[in-house]
């Protein structure tokens, strides 16, 4: 029997941050992981920002190599974008290929998978057009709970994100006991609140891998759990916003 691997990714979460919460006595599974398991600080692509980040993730290649450098892209000319979506990434993802070999892959909020380029499950997150974010749709009649699922919340009022991401993982919770080899779930909220609320990122921080110590039960029959971050957040103090389409930094 093939051993199960877990990826959660945790935007932002670095080890300035976690070091000081495991040293506390915070989040023990995670602390047993950096104990008895590997980990360093790694280089993000360039640019890092989410969409590329991931996808290179996805595929192995940098974001000169599968062409995905933001959320948009420009149809024709630099007036006119549009969203980036799973159909844009060239070549096969990592997921396509283990699928191939007959190993069976969730995804749970993975930037740029959709629409869905696996049979499932897949609950695609950010870059999701439309209200249909869960495949296949009959895995909405075996978990009903999907059905009030939202990539995002409906309001971007700082005190959303938590429950929303509470939200997340309860319905991860509910896809981890599916027959599954590969799952991967993001927990994404700090990418959100931290741009020009940088002094908040440590709130959404505090809660969120807390998440990790719920769902990573040490055994000895435990799958491989990796987390991992796109990139670390600076904090920023909200004074700078960068013009996407020409890269110039102003004043707010």
């Amino acid at each position: 029997m093939r051993k199960k691997i877990v990826v959660i990714g945790l935007d932002g979460a670095t080890f300035d941050l976690l070091r000081p919460w495991t040293d506390l006595g915070y989040l023990p599974n995670l602390r047993h992981l950096i104990d008895h398991g590997a980990h360093g600080v790694l280089k993000s692509t360039v640019p890092w920002v989410a969409a590329p980040a991931w996808v290179s993730f996805a595929t192995g290649k940098n974001p000169g190599k599968h062409g995905c450098y933001d959320f948009a892209m420009p149809t024709g000319s630099l007036s006119h974008y549009r969203l980036v979506t799973s159909r844009d990434i060239p070549g096969k993802t990592f997921y396509e290929l283990l699928s191939e070999q007959g190993i069976r892959s969730t995804l749970i909020n993975l930037p740029v998978s959709y629409p869905p380029r696996i049979e499932g499950p897949v609950i695609a997150g950010l870059m999701t057009t439309g209200d249909d974010c869960v495949f296949p749709p009959s895995l909405l009649e075996s978990v009903p709970e999907l059905r009030v699922y939202r990539p995002m919340p409906r309001s971007l009022r700082l005190t959303a994100f938590g429950p929303h991401e509470r939200h997340r993982f309860v319905r991860a919770q509910m896809l981890f006991h599916m027959d599954w080899e590969f799952l991967f779930v993001l927990f994404g909220a700090n990418a959100n609140v931290g741009p020009g609320r940088g002094r908040y990122c440590t709130i959404t921080q505090a809660g969120r891998p807390l998440h990790l110590g719920q769902s990573c039960p040490v055994s000895d029959n435990r799958p491989l759990w990796h987390p991992m971050s796109k990139r670390g957040r600076d904090p920023g103090d909200g004074r700078r916003w960068s013009d996407r389409a020409t890269g110039i930094l102003r004043p707010s």
